[in-house]
């Protein structure tokens, strides 16, 4: 249940907000983020989306999500890379599923005799699983200049400018263990 109250918004788990956040401004957005990325927003996820695109309706000067979303559909494409970096959620980590690496080595045993071996590590956010593919097939060949090529990609432009980097807090680094940090960082 949304109760407005004095054009400020109350939502049903009496947060005040600062925009008024309507269904159809929420179905809006669904809609437009399915069309432009392919992402499919659940209906569970209304508050995560009010509190990522206030911040762009704020940026934008704008007084409403109603302003924003006729702003965005105008086609603007610096506001179209915003809206969807942050409509995106990145989760990664070093080695994240790892059970899949050994898969993946062995993947690549059965094709060593290939010239160039191609990966692709799409939704790589901040590039933590790409550098995972990058230790595998440096294992995987016994080598540091496997003939692999990974590209590595993601709709977030924010975190693929940080997997360019290539930094990462020592926090990132504690799951991993010493032999791994030894070799490769």
């Amino acid at each position: 249940m949304e109760l407005i109250l004095g054009g400020i918004e109350e939502n049903s788990d009496n947060r005040t907000r600062e925009y008024t956040f309507t269904q159809a401004d929420f179905d809006r957005i669904r809609k437009l983020i399915y069309q432009h990325a392919g992402i499919s927003l659940s209906t569970g996820k209304k508050n995560m989306v009010y509190s990522r695109l206030a911040r762009r309706v704020r940026a934008s000067g704008l007084n409403s999500f109603h302003e924003y979303l006729n702003f965005l559909e105008r086609g603007n494409p610096e506001e179209w890379e915003a809206f969807t970096n942050a409509l995106t959620t990145n989760l990664t980590a070093f080695f994240r599923e790892q059970h899949h690496f050994p898969i993946l080595e062995k993947h690549v045993e059965n094709r060593k005799n290939q010239k160039k071996i191609q990966l692709w590590c799409s939704a790589s956010s901040t590039g933590e699983e790409a550098y995972s593919m990058a230790m595998a097939m440096v294992q995987a060949f016994k080598t540091f200049t496997p003939p692999v090529h990974i590209l590595a990609t993601d709709l977030d432009t924010n975190v693929l400018a940080k997997a360019q980097l290539g930094v990462y807090p020592l926090d990132k680094l504690e799951k991993l263990p010493k032999e791994k940090l030894k070799q490769f960082l």
